[in-house]
Parts: C-alpha cells; structure tokens; sequence
C-alpha cells in the first residue's frame, strides 16, 4: 500500500494524534471520538505494514516510523490543500497552525491570523503556545506552519524579520514608587534597585544576549532583588498591577496593561530582541505565499 492509496482523513487523524502522542486528547481536538481515531491509526499501521506508535507505561511514543510519517503527511495535507487553492481559485477551509512563546502568539500570531482570515474569512487557526527550544523543530516536523521566534534562523527554513522589540521597566500603579514620582520625572536606578522585582522562570520572548536574566535585565550590572518567580505571565502581571513588584516587559505587551512605565538615569543598558516569522518554502502552500 503507497501513501497514494490512503485517505487524505487518515493522515489527518495520524497528525493529530501525532502532536499530542495521546489519542483521547487527540479525539477532543479534532471532535471525534477516541474509538473511531484508534481504528484510523491501526488502518493506517496495517496499510504501511509498520507500527507508527508503540504503548510506554499508560501513554503511547511516536515510533521512528511514524516520525518519517509525520513530515511526509504534513507535505502531503500542505499540497492537497495548495492544490485545491490553485485549481479552484478558492478553499472551504484552511487550517492553519502558528506556534512560539505566549507572548509572541499572542500578539504576532493574532496579527498573522487577522491577514489569513481576511484572505480565507473559512480557515481554522489554532494558535499553539510552545517553548522557544520547539518552535522551529515544529516546522521542521510538519507540525506547525509559521513558528514565531526571537533566535537566529534555522538555515534549512525560510525567515522573515517582522518586528524589533525592547523592553521596559513597569508599574503598577498601587506600587508605592508609582505613587511617589511626578509625571515625566526621571528615576534614579538606585531608587529602582530599592523594590522587588517579579522575574519569570522562562524566557518570556526566547532566549535573551549573554549576560542579560530571563527578561533581558542586566543583574550582571545593576543587581535586583527577586522577591518574586512567576511561571506564568498571568501570574507576573498579577502581581505588577497589584503593586506588589516591578517587572522588565516587552513594550508591545505593556502598553497593553494599566501600568506606569518608569523614565530610569543612571542605566545604559536595554534589552531588544529580533522577531521572526520562519517556515518551511511558502511556495509550497499557496495561500502561504499570500501573506509572506
């Protein structure tokens, strides 16, 4: 049996057992039920004459056979759909998969979706949170389409430089420093370096320069007190709108919180990370190459 000979929907099922490497939680993201999605696999598996899963304690690991299949299947879904785009002038629907840091998804992910919804106002985006280590090896794996990331590119992808950040120093606005400074009066470091900061227990965007913390900060030079780890940035922002610590922030991303940005002197240094959009040649997807 040639992968010619499958159904475009058995593929389908495999990727999305694939990603998760559960197949209940499989089921639930696709709507289907878990007996029907096991059955499609073990068709799949009995078509191939190969195991694309084998069971590890309670859970179940891709095999290396599989792990063959998924980018082939990935290629195969990605050209089925260019070529429908292609020879109709138009697609029901498009599914679509955007992958990087919270905070990059968020906001650059949402701004991608915006330009694909526009084009195909039927497409399905799923926006997918992952660890800056991952996100290119998606791509790579066929499991995302654009991965959004602050390192360097991955030199078998295509990239594109969409943004350049920097960081600020925040504020909530109950915080006892906030309440005592004039509008657009400078601060001193050392009155700064005086409060409790919140650091995140990741890198918020990916990884940062040399010398630089998790959010960019050089503690190298201008040592903070870290009161607070948050590994979550729900949890930094509570505790910055509470007043409760200061934060160092993507400006994008502060600009969207009731907060103070602090005007410090005495600190030359200052984080700005490169942001990328990278995937595989967006010539291969019609509807890709639109928005690229």
């Amino acid at each position: 049996m040639t992968i010619s000979n499958m159904e475009i929907n058995e593929l389908k099922y495999f990727l999305a057992v694939a990603e998760v490497q559960n197949v209940n939680r499989a089921a639930i993201n696709i709507a289907i039920s878990p007996g029907s999605l096991s059955k499609a696999i073990a068709k799949l598996e009995n078509e191939l004459q190969v195991k694309l899963f084998e069971r590890v304690g309670r859970n179940i690991q891709i095999t290396p056979a599989g792990k063959s299949l998924q980018t082939k299947a990935s290629q195969i879904i990605n050209l089925e759909e260019s070529a429908r785009l292609e020879i109709s002038g138009e697609i029901q629907e498009i599914n679509v998969v955007i992958c990087g840091e919270e905070l990059l998804v968020a906001e650059y992910g949402v701004l991608l979706s915006n330009e694909i919804l526009q084009l195909y106002p039927k497409s399905k985006i799923k926006l997918l949170s992952t660890h800056h280590k991952h996100s290119t090896q998606k791509i790579i794996n066929g499991e995302a389409h654009i991965a959004l990331t602050t390192s360097k590119p991955h030199k078998e992808l295509n990239s594109k430089l969409i943004d350049k950040i920097q960081f600020s120093t925040c504020i909530g606005k109950k915080h006892p420093l906030y309440k005592s400074i004039k509008k657009n009066e400078k601060v001193p470091i050392s009155t700064v370096l005086q409060y409790p900061f919140v650091l995140p227990n990741e890198y918020m965007l990916g990884k940062t320069k040399e010398n630089q913390s998790a959010d960019g900060w050089r503690d190298d030079k201008f040592p903070r007190i870290i009161s607070y780890q948050a590994s979550s940035i729900k949890i930094l922002e509570s505790l910055v709108l509470s007043g409760k610590a200061i934060a160092y922030l993507p400006n994008y991303f502060a600009q969207n919180l009731d907060v103070g940005i602090l005007d410090i002197e005495g600190c030359p240094y200052f984080c700005e990370q490169k942001i990328y959009a990278v995937c595989r040649n967006p010539l291969e997807l019609g509807w890709l190459n639109q928005i690229w």
